[in-house]
């Protein structure tokens, strides 16, 4: 199985150049973007692509945002347990992945996938030409 981690619109070209090589039943697309998800899912079919919802955990700024933080950190965690379940059986894969900023869950998930599991990165923007 080879696991690709699909966040933005710049990762297009590699997502689709590693499910054509694999094939659709040796690939799974995670993503967190929901056009992306319908996109592969129309392409490819619903089995492939694996929609994880990620929203940053900002500091609270004001009295509401105090009160509702905890009840965000709670749901961060039963999100991992539940997104790690899903995972954990993973091994001996490739995964593939073009972020590079802004994916902290995805973040998480790739560190805890490391152990068992190689890991193949690729700028998805060069800026090489802003020097």
């Amino acid at each position: 199985m080879n696991l690709i981690f699909c966040l933005s619109y710049l990762s297009f070209y590699q997502t689709i150049f590693l499910v054509e090589k694999y094939g659709v039943n040796n690939v799974k697309i995670i993503t967190s973007n929901q056009n992306i998800n319908k996109f592969f899912s129309v392409i490819y079919g619903e089995d492939i692509v694996c929609f994880i919802e990620s929203r940053s955990m900002l500091l609270p700024k004001n009295i509401q945002q105090f009160i509702i933080f905890p009840f965000r950190i709670i749901d961060v965690i039963i999100k991992k347990r539940k997104t790690w379940n899903t995972f954990k059986k993973v091994e001996n894969s490739n995964i593939y992945f073009f972020f590079n900023a802004a994916g902290y869950f995805q973040a998480w998930l790739l560190n805890k996938l490391s152990k068992k599991n190689k890991l193949f990165y690729e700028e998805d923007l060069k800026l090489d030409s802003f020097k």
